[in-house]
């Protein structure tokens, strides 16, 4: 079912509720599990704080990973559990700070017949089909009398270095009415479009309306549980056939630009977004960022064609934006990706994807370099553009006096590598030359976008950014 929202604007995000129908569910309990020490705040702690920051109701517990024990991780004693660890997709969940070990194919388990309504999975390749498909194990223990709602996820790898930062977001969206499905996606995908990893996510839920659920407590209709009769489980993804990761095109054409390094910085004038109050949308900003959030993302296989969304995404844009003639996209590149549903197989095996709407990414850049943090983003269906988001800056060229020539690929490649080596892998595998990618990048300290390598190391599936300036090195997933 979709809905409609007030117009509303968040200026600081939190404590903040929208007139919109709500459906309180039995038992407010949710629990933070964590089996990594965390090397800031926690993720599975703040994810339980600002529930209970937002609904006092709550009954919340947080366990560290000296506290965590395997049977946590099968306990349904709670309606909302968020377990944060490494994962892989033999279906083992393991921490570094502790001897936690889970195998869920190693003993038979259901989450149904208790409290258990929503579970978080922050830990890699847990709702992947490929491997021992444990996207197919944890879609059979939704099904059952009082059954889980959702779970959610990721197929590939989970965002270890902005995990917190996903839950921040995630419970912005859901103060807005957003469902958790939906919630979980545009998390995700604010930070994807930022610069970092995310785009890996997964839902899994039941078909029909329960698939809208929120929270108890937060608003918007939370629908009647799912009994032992619902037995269709849907998975939302972005493209990824059968848990095998598709390529898909990239921001940038490297013919000309992959391996000139600029030698000066970028020094911004940002173009606050100035948003009509006419539009059936909850607004949301966080500094600069401006965050519309409306129709739920739905299950209903899309029409329109790829450039047809685009279209139409930059006309929302036009439409809700009354400063939309000061943004230049001459020099942007896009992506549109789609989002697909496919009915989960609990026999492993092909599942027929069906493309429910499209996510665009319009990435401003300079000189043919992509600047990261400036974008202007779009979820679109059929009915209706369901997201708008965006951060866009003017810039103007300062020639860098202090460095005639930026930090070759080479160079840069031989400062991480130094950097890391036996530090995190015994092994380093960079990307090839052909994959690296020249970016700008805001640094705090000098106040202008400076040029950045970014490579992805393959055997800790971790990436990072070289300054080409100063050679430090900052990780980003």
């Amino acid at each position: 079912m979709r809905k409609k929202i007030r117009y509303f604007c968040l200026l600081a995000l939190t404590g903040v509720m929208i007139s919109n129908t709500v459906v309180k569910a039995a038992g407010k309990k949710a629990v933070g599990l964590e089996n990594n020490t965390p090397s800031g705040t926690s993720d599975a702690k703040a994810f339980v704080d600002e529930i209970k920051g937002y609904d006092s109701d709550y009954t919340t517990t947080y366990k560290s990973p000296a506290n965590v024990t395997n049977s946590d991780f099968f306990k349904k004693n709670y309606c909302i559990k968020y377990w944060s660890s490494h994962g892989a997709n033999d279906g083992t969940l393991w921490g570094t700070s502790n001897d936690v070990n889970v195998n869920i194919f190693n003993q038979s388990f259901s989450w149904s017949g208790d409290k258990l309504e929503f579970a978080f999975l922050a830990a890699c390749h847990q709702l992947d089909g490929a491997g021992s498909n444990p996207r197919a194990r944890y879609a059979k223990a939704m099904i059952g009398d009082k059954a889980v709602r959702v779970i959610c996820g990721y197929h590939e790898q989970a965002p270890a270095s902005i995990d917190k930062k996903v839950v921040d977001k995630f419970i912005d969206y859901a103060k807005t009415g957003e469902s958790v499905k939906s919630s979980w996606i545009l998390a995700n995908k604010y930070w994807n479009d930022k610069g970092y990893s995310t785009d890996d996510y997964c839902v899994l839920t039941h078909s029909g309306n329960v698939q809208y659920s929120r929270f108890p407590g937060f608003p918007g209709a939370t629908y009647t549980r799912p009994g032992a009769s619902s037995t269709s489980i849907l998975r939302f993804s972005k493209v990824n056939p059968n848990g095998t990761p598709q390529s898909t095109k990239g921001f940038y054409n490297y013919k000309d630009t992959s391996y000139r390094v600029p030698n000066y910085v970028l020094k911004a004038v940002p173009i606050k977004f100035d948003v009509k109050n006419n539009k059936n949308l909850a607004v949301l900003r966080d500094n600069r960022d401006v965050m519309m959030v409306g129709d739920e993302i739905g299950n209903k296989p899309i029409i329109q064609s790829s450039d047809e969304a685009l279209k139409n995404c930059k006309k929302a844009f036009e439409d809700v934006l009354v400063n939309f003639s000061d943004i230049d996209m001459d020099n942007s590149d896009i992506c549109v990706t789609p989002i697909v549903m496919a009915e989960v197989n609990y026999d492993g095996g092909e599942e027929k994807e069906e493309t429910i709407a499209y996510d665009i990414t319009i990435k401003n850049a300079y000189d043919g370099i992509e600047i990261l943090g400036d974008y202007l983003s779009g979820i679109v269906a059929d009915e209706d553009v369901s997201y708008l988001a965006g951060s866009w800056n003017e810039y103007e060229k300062v020639d860098n006096d202090s460095h005639k020539m930026g930090m070759s690929y080479t160079d840069a490649y031989l400062n991480l590598r130094k950097e890391i080596l036996n530090k995190e892998v015994d092994n380093i595998d960079l990307v090839s030359m052909k994959d690296g990618k020249i970016v700008f990048d805001y640094n705090e300290k000098t106040g202008y976008y400076e040029p950045n390598w970014i490579f992805d190391v393959r055997s800790s599936s971790t990436k990072y950014e070289v300054n080409c300036l100063n050679g430090k090195i900052k990780k980003m997933r």
